[in-house]
Protein backbone atom coordinates (compact mmCIF):
# COMPACT_ATOMS: atom_id res chain seq x y z
CA UNK A 1 0.00 0.00 0.00
CA UNK A 2 2.95 2.47 0.69
CA UNK A 3 5.81 0.67 -0.46
CA UNK A 4 6.36 2.65 -3.85
CA UNK A 5 7.76 5.34 -1.42
CA UNK A 6 10.89 3.05 -0.13
CA UNK A 7 13.93 3.82 -2.05
CA UNK A 8 15.06 0.90 -4.03
CA UNK A 9 17.62 -0.35 -0.97
CA UNK A 10 14.92 0.32 1.42
CA UNK A 11 12.19 -2.02 -0.85
CA UNK A 12 14.64 -4.85 -1.16
CA UNK A 13 15.30 -4.77 2.69
CA UNK A 14 11.73 -4.75 3.56
CA UNK A 15 10.90 -7.90 1.22
CA UNK A 16 13.82 -9.57 3.03
CA UNK A 17 11.79 -8.37 6.04
CA UNK A 18 8.73 -9.49 4.70
CA UNK A 19 9.87 -13.09 4.60
CA UNK A 20 11.67 -12.74 7.55
CA UNK A 21 8.16 -12.38 9.55
CA UNK A 22 6.19 -15.07 7.34
CA UNK A 23 8.82 -17.59 7.90
CA UNK A 24 9.80 -17.35 11.62
CA UNK A 25 6.30 -19.63 12.64
CA UNK A 26 7.89 -22.56 10.07
CA UNK A 27 3.77 -22.10 8.36
CA UNK A 28 4.12 -19.61 5.22
CA UNK A 29 0.94 -20.17 4.63
CA UNK A 30 -0.98 -19.16 1.44
CA UNK A 31 -2.38 -15.34 3.09
CA UNK A 32 1.37 -14.51 3.16
CA UNK A 33 2.62 -15.90 0.24
CA UNK A 34 -0.21 -13.94 -1.66
CA UNK A 35 0.87 -10.74 0.46
CA UNK A 36 4.04 -11.03 -0.36
CA UNK A 37 3.93 -11.64 -3.83
CA UNK A 38 2.10 -8.32 -4.10
CA UNK A 39 4.45 -6.35 -2.15
CA UNK A 40 6.70 -7.69 -4.99
CA UNK A 41 4.51 -6.75 -7.47
CA UNK A 42 3.95 -2.74 -6.25
CA UNK A 43 7.40 -2.88 -5.96
CA UNK A 44 8.51 -3.69 -9.11
CA UNK A 45 10.70 -6.38 -7.71
CA UNK A 46 10.61 -9.56 -9.50
CA UNK A 47 12.32 -12.56 -7.30
CA UNK A 48 14.04 -12.60 -3.94
CA UNK A 49 16.89 -14.02 -2.36
CA UNK A 50 15.96 -14.59 1.01
CA UNK A 51 17.89 -17.35 3.34
CA UNK A 52 16.54 -17.84 7.23
CA UNK A 53 19.96 -19.33 7.83
CA UNK A 54 22.34 -15.85 6.74
CA UNK A 55 19.39 -13.09 7.12
CA UNK A 56 20.06 -10.66 9.74
CA UNK A 57 17.47 -8.57 11.00
CA UNK A 58 19.85 -6.00 13.15
CA UNK A 59 21.61 -5.08 9.92
CA UNK A 60 18.44 -5.07 7.24
CA UNK A 61 16.84 -2.64 9.93
CA UNK A 62 19.65 -0.20 9.37
CA UNK A 63 18.69 0.33 5.94
CA UNK A 64 15.73 2.28 7.31
CA UNK A 65 16.72 5.77 7.97
CA UNK A 66 13.37 8.01 7.68
CA UNK A 67 10.90 7.96 9.83
CA UNK A 68 8.32 7.28 7.12
CA UNK A 69 10.28 4.35 5.60
CA UNK A 70 10.20 2.96 9.82
CA UNK A 71 6.42 3.94 9.65
CA UNK A 72 5.99 1.92 6.75
CA UNK A 73 7.84 -0.91 7.73
CA UNK A 74 5.83 -1.54 10.84
CA UNK A 75 2.46 -0.77 9.36
CA UNK A 76 2.94 -3.33 6.61
CA UNK A 77 4.39 -5.89 8.42
CA UNK A 78 1.91 -5.92 10.85
CA UNK A 79 -0.46 -6.47 8.09
CA UNK A 80 1.85 -9.08 7.24
CA UNK A 81 1.52 -10.64 10.66
CA UNK A 82 -2.33 -10.74 10.89
CA UNK A 83 -3.06 -11.90 8.02
CA UNK A 84 -4.01 -15.47 9.01
CA UNK A 85 -6.05 -13.91 12.18
CA UNK A 86 -2.88 -14.75 14.28
CA UNK A 87 -0.22 -13.29 15.51
CA UNK A 88 2.70 -16.19 16.16
CA UNK A 89 4.79 -15.91 19.21
CA UNK A 90 7.95 -15.64 16.70
CA UNK A 91 5.88 -13.11 14.79
CA UNK A 92 5.55 -11.14 17.65
CA UNK A 93 9.35 -11.62 18.76
CA UNK A 94 10.41 -10.16 15.15
CA UNK A 95 7.43 -7.21 15.02
CA UNK A 96 8.56 -6.64 19.73
CA UNK A 97 11.99 -6.19 18.18
CA UNK A 98 11.57 -3.76 15.06
CA UNK A 99 9.28 -1.61 17.24
CA UNK A 100 12.35 -1.58 20.08
CA UNK A 101 14.97 -0.51 17.12
CA UNK A 102 12.63 2.03 15.82
CA UNK A 103 12.08 3.54 18.86
CA UNK A 104 8.43 3.33 18.45
CA UNK A 105 5.95 3.47 21.38
CA UNK A 106 3.55 0.79 22.90
CA UNK A 107 1.28 3.24 22.09
CA UNK A 108 2.04 4.03 18.62
CA UNK A 109 2.36 -0.34 17.80
CA UNK A 110 -0.93 -0.94 19.09
CA UNK A 111 -2.44 1.90 16.69
CA UNK A 112 -0.62 0.40 13.85
CA UNK A 113 -1.74 -2.69 14.95
CA UNK A 114 -5.13 -1.91 15.13
CA UNK A 115 -5.14 -0.42 11.63
CA UNK A 116 -3.66 -3.30 10.16
CA UNK A 117 -6.21 -5.58 11.38
CA UNK A 118 -9.06 -2.73 10.17
CA UNK A 119 -7.18 -3.06 6.71
CA UNK A 120 -7.31 -6.19 6.55
CA UNK A 121 -10.98 -7.16 7.36
CA UNK A 122 -11.92 -4.09 5.04
CA UNK A 123 -9.92 -5.68 2.07
CA UNK A 124 -11.54 -9.32 2.45
CA UNK A 125 -15.28 -7.15 2.89
CA UNK A 126 -13.90 -5.65 -0.67
CA UNK A 127 -13.31 -9.66 -1.99
CA UNK A 128 -16.53 -10.51 -0.27
CA UNK A 129 -18.58 -7.86 -2.42
CA UNK A 130 -16.66 -8.69 -5.66
CA UNK A 131 -17.70 -12.09 -5.47
CA UNK A 132 -21.54 -11.88 -4.68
Amino acid sequence: MFLTKLKEQEKEAFLMLAHHVAHSDDEFCHKEEQIILGYSLEMSIIGDEYNKNSFNLQSTLKVFESEESKRIVLLELLALAHCDDELHCKEQEILTAIKEVFNFSDGYYSLCSSWAKSILALNQQGFQLITL
